[in-house]
């Protein structure tokens, strides 16, 4: 098995030069084969991890970078069953992993080298493929409007995300889409945005799809009434925590394809991305991708034990369990 890191330089300003200190030195004393490959500019991970899976080599990649340095590694392996993808978390947002629980098992190496894979699903969206939400609305353009802010000095992921929702506060916040999921009538709606999950979080953090499943074959689709400016502030904490599930405003759809369009062009975003158009159409891909998920613990395990944890962790993730 071959190890291959692909750092995104620009994420976690000096946290990916430690954690590929932290590659060197384990490889150094326990040897085994890896390399580590710089991304050089926008998308260049989806063209290393496409060229790495058409060897036809067994490989592990791992998407050292936030989660638009996972979405390209995704886009590159999707369709090779000889390659496993893993993240670690260098970025501003890192919401796929946070399904999965304590991140900081993503960034030690050792935990993510003895780590087993499994078989999660992606959204399809046009010609892409993102692995943890596809959303329009309110939502997109914060996370568009993040992207003037996450590099100001001293500003974290989530104080970006928080200052761009307060600029698109004082500008759009209702959006008018016509929703249809799977082959149903059309849904003429006023919302504040609308998410296509296939995890739970994102904007670094917020717990927009709770009843999301990576696993289960299925797209949370989850859409909010338009309301006031001056409830949308009283709601952002219940978002946050995910506990707007019991709000009025809430509605949630299970479904295996969701169409969204509207009279004009709209601003959506796939695992941070930020894209347009008019009319999209997310659809739910099976068993798309194998995920690696790093071990609970390292040291005297068994391939048996590693299974067992791996399991655990998918069908129990750890978040929910400390929300119980």
């Amino acid at each position: 098995m071959r190890h291959i890191f692909i750092v995104n330089p620009i994420a976690g300003k000096r946290l990916h030069k430690m954690f590929v200190s932290q590659v060197v030195d384990w490889f150094a004393q326990n040897g085994g084969s890896y390399e580590i490959v710089y991304t050089e500019y926008a998308g260049h991970c989806i063209e290393i991890a496409k060229a790495l899976a058409q060897t036809g080599e067994k490989l592990r990649i791992y998407a050292c970078g936030g989660d638009g340095t996972l979405f390209e590694a995704v886009n590159g392996a999707y369709g090779y069953s000889n390659v496993s993808v893993g993240h670690v978390p260098l970025g501003s947002g890192n919401d796929f992993i946070r399904y999965f629980g304590d991140k900081l098992r993503f960034l030690n190496i050792e935990c993510l080298v003895n780590g087993s894979a499994i078989t999660v699903d992606m959204l399809k969206v046009g010609t892409e493929y993102c692995i943890n939400q596809c959303s329009a609305g309110m939502d997109a353009m914060a996370a568009a409007n993040m992207v003037k802010f996450r590099h100001w000095p001293l500003v974290s992921g989530k104080v970006a995300y928080y200052l761009g929702i307060f600029y698109t506060f004082l500008k759009k916040i209702k959006f008018r889409f016509d929703i249809v999921i799977d082959d149903s009538d059309a849904i003429k709606q006023d919302c504040l945005f609308v998410v296509a999950a296939n995890s739970q979080y994102h904007g670094g953090g917020f717990k927009g799809a709770p009843e999301a499943n990576p696993m289960d074959g299925l797209i949370e689709c989850v859409t909010i009434n338009a309301v006031s400016r001056l409830k949308v502030l009283r709601l952002l904490g219940k978002y946050r925590n995910g506990k707007h599930v019991s709000l009025d405003i809430y509605n949630n759809y299970a479904a295996e394809k969701v169409a969204l369009s509207a009279d004009c062009d709209f601003t959506y975003v796939l695992d941070g991305e930020i894209r347009s158009g008019n009319n999209i159409e997310v659809s739910v891909v099976k068993n798309a991708v194998d995920f690696i998920l790093p071990v609970q613990t390292v040291g005297g395990h068994d391939s048996k034990a590693v299974t067992s944890a791996v399991k655990t962790a998918a069908i129990t993730p750890a978040c929910d369990a400390q929300n119980r």
